[in-house]
């Protein structure tokens, strides 16, 4: 058990190979976000390993394809495979190319409440909390809209874990009032 870590990390570095974070300006490896999401899920009381491997993982299925799934029972396990497919959005992809946000948010918003445990929602708000302190270079319109869902989403999760909850509520402010400079 105690490796489900590790490997998980190195299937995220092999998964996310040549990925770049959207506005890291200069250009950032994208493994460098699900490393810090793990690292800080590392830190929540009551992890397991399987959780911070999750946490390495989180992204895999969503931005790297359904084809990584038996890798990640093969690194992990089975438990690891449907924690990450509970932080798995299914409005990502070529089916909702071009669908407005609005409608992709009912639906991921609906997800986190019906589909996502409390263990998930624990590694949902890390990602937001490490997403939010990455947006600085991001267009004023797009970190007006993750403000505004990132209210919703710390509404949703926010029972999972009330600590985690006040760092992000925390960081949302700080980023809402244009505070934040950087990690």
């Amino acid at each position: 058990m105690k490796d489900i870590a590790i490997n998980m990390r190195n299937l995220a570095e092999t998964a996310h190979a040549g990925q770049f974070r959207k506005w890291s300006n200069p250009p950032q490896a994208y493994i460098v976000h699900p490393i810090r999401v793990a690292e800080k899920t590392a830190t929540l009381k009551g992890v397991n390993e399987v959780d911070i491997g999750a946490a390495y993982g989180h992204d895999i299925l969503e931005d790297c394809g359904e084809q990584w799934a038996p890798k990640i029972v093969e690194c992990g396990n089975e438990e690891v495979l449907e924690l990450i497919r509970e932080l798995t959005f299914e409005t990502e992809g070529a089916d909702w190319a071009g669908k407005p946000r609005a409608e992709k948010n009912k639906i991921r918003f609906a997800h986190m409440r019906e589909k996502m445990t409390p263990r998930a929602q624990r590694i949902k708000m890390v990602d937001r909390w490490d997403n939010l302190l990455d947006m600085k270079n991001a267009p004023y319109r797009l970190i007006r809209k993750t403000i505004d869902e990132s209210w919703v989403l710390l509404e949703i999760c926010s029972p999972a874990d009330p600590e985690m909850a006040k760092e992000l509520e925390d960081v949302i402010n700080q980023v809402a009032k244009g505070k934040y400079n950087g990690k």
